[in-house]
């Protein structure tokens, strides 16, 4: 249940941000590592309220506690271009 909710909750998250895209230029490859502030989550842009984004990590510790998966979402509102050679 908690892992649809979170499949759920990217997807519209995805959606959004085509469907309202905004002109940001950043480097890919100065996107934080969500780890760095203990949590699973970086988001670029302001798209995601602080209260849901904390309600996320605790659900992704939960899954990481239960079965040692890591996972990691990174909202931007932009790739640029091509996200296989952007990195």
């Amino acid at each position: 249940m908690r892992r649809s909710i979170i499949i759920r909750t990217v997807f519209i998250i995805c959606i959004c941000i085509h469907v309202f895209p905004e002109d940001f230029s950043f480097d890919i490859n100065k996107i934080s590592n969500p780890r760095t502030t203990n949590g699973w989550i970086t988001v670029i842009g302001g798209y995601i309220p602080q209260d849901e984004i904390t309600a996320m990590n605790s659900e992704i510790d939960q899954i990481e506690q239960e079965s040692g998966v890591e996972i990691a979402v990174v909202v931007v509102p932009d790739t640029g271009g091509d996200i296989f050679t952007a990195a």
